[in-house]
């Protein structure tokens, strides 16, 4: 007969809970890695959950901040997404902002200042984790507008 694996008590093992529950005594980086989990799977509205939890123990926390601007990227509401990056670039210490940023006025087809929001990163993160991102993306704009230069729409109003 198999002998069965030895289980730590209950208490020493870690609790269980659905992705639709906000996990009990969770810390702001724990809520925000599940957050980014959820996000990366494609669960906006669950992720979003995560994020405001987390803000709820360290308001203004810049990583659950661009989670909510990716969040509402997302949902199609760029004038949020944006609204929320544009508020976070004002710290030149979180420099993930501006990703978010250059995204945000892509999606909405204001091609320069996408242009702009990604050459800031790489000025303030030059080998950051998504250094090789923002470098496609500045040749791709670079080569759009050199291809048709005036024909980008104006982009929407930001917050200061």
């Amino acid at each position: 007969p198999a002998v069965a694996a030895a289980q730590p008590p209950a208490e020493a093992r870690p609790a269980r809970h659905s992705d639709n529950e906000i996990p009990h005594g969770a810390s702001y980086d724990q809520l925000v890695a599940e957050g980014d989990r959820l996000q990366n799977q494609g669960r906006s509205s669950v992720a979003r959950e995560r994020y405001q939890a987390a803000l709820a123990q360290r308001p203004g926390g810049p990583e659950a901040l661009v989670g909510l601007g990716h969040a509402a990227l997302d949902a199609g509401d760029t004038a949020l997404a944006i609204a929320r990056f544009v508020r976070l670039s004002s710290s030149p210490r979180y420099a993930d902002a501006y990703i978010g940023l250059g995204e945000a006025y892509g999606h909405n087809r204001a091609y320069r200042p996408s242009l702009q929001a990604f050459q800031r990163y790489l000025e303030i993160n030059p080998s950051g984790t998504h250094a090789g991102m923002a470098r496609r993306q500045i040749q791709a704009l670079e080569e759009l507008l050199r291809d048709s230069p005036g024909s980008e729409p104006s982009p929407p109003p930001s917050e200061p």
